[in-house]
């Protein structure tokens, strides 16, 4: 096999206070202006797609995400517009919103940096506005094959715009689960909910997969109503391989990564993937 560029992957455990041993930062070299931050901010239905998906795996409910923004001194319906199941087209977040996300441990400031500094999205039009404008970007929850054509076409995109992005401007967001072997991996995954975070009625489910546009570099994509897929799945030498072959495939140098399994509220298997992951697979993956 051909040497990875030692360059480190990335990693942010999501819904935790940063921990040194385990979370890195990291930011693409090149950065926008103040003045230029703001105007993308203005225009980037994007991170308004991105603070609803960190909602709908939080495992919050509406009146936990007010409960929390009350305790911090923030008006308790400040991110009510960017909660899974809200209607209508908010704004894009200015700095108030990201503030709160940072103080309910929603992102930390590398994720909230990260998200300004890159368009998420596998869409034609993400992976174009992303090229124009000289942005990193984020695929996320997909296979990897699927998500590689995004990035391809993201790569296409800023060769016609006369540049091309580095390895840490692709991310791949994506769910992971590690157990001490394979076989007690799937059976964890087995027991955890299908349901989506958030429960619709079925009109308004119905409703919304009709108007879902979403592709992957052009091509429709099927739109996800149950719970998020999860990636990396398996013992420790299982998901090095894993994370070693996104890379490959899906030329990612920033791993954005959910350790919480979706919905629970269950701390000690939270820690204990945390301690497996820290011990066993970061130190493994710093050189892919």
């Amino acid at each position: 096999m051909r040497s990875l560029p030692l360059r480190s992957l990335v990693v942010a455990a999501f819904f935790l206070l940063p921990l040194p041993s385990v979370v890195g930062a990291q930011v693409p070299t090149t950065r926008p202006t103040p003045e230029q931050a703001q105007i993308l901010l203005q225009t980037r239905p994007d991170l308004v797609s991105q603070l609803r998906q960190r909602f709908a795996t939080s495992g919050l409910t509406r009146e936990q995400v007010h409960a929390r923004l009350r305790a911090e001194g923030y008006p308790e319906d400040l991110l009510d517009p960017y909660l899974p199941g809200m209607s209508g087209t908010p704004t894009a977040p200015g700095e108030d919103v990201f503030s709160a996300v940072r103080a309910l441990g929603i992102a930390d400031s590398a994720d909230v940096a990260a998200m300004q500094e890159a368009a998420l999205g596998t869409s034609r039009e993400s992976c174009e506005f992303a090229a124009r404008h000289r942005l990193g970007c984020g695929v996320s929850y997909g296979p990897f094959e699927v998500m590689a054509r995004a990035t391809r076409y993201y790569r296409e995109q800023c060769a016609r715009h006369g540049w091309q992005p580095t390895a840490d401007q692709i991310l791949y967001r994506a769910n992971m689960l590690v157990a001490e072997t394979d076989e007690e991996a799937h059976a964890l995954l087995r027991q955890q909910s299908s349901s989506a975070p958030f429960v619709m009625r079925a009109a308004v489910r119905e409703a919304m997969t009709t108007l879902d546009a979403r592709n992957v570099a052009g091509e429709a994509r099927a739109p996800v109503t149950g719970a998020l897929p999860t990636t990396f799945i398996g013992s420790p030498d299982t998901v090095v391989e894993q994370v070693r072959r996104c890379r490959e495939v899906v030329g990612a140098g920033v791993l954005d990564l959910s350790l919480h399994p979706p919905g629970s509220s269950e701390l000690a298997p939270l820690m204990r993937a945390l301690e497996l992951f820290g011990t066993k697979v970061l130190p493994r993956i710093r050189e892919i």
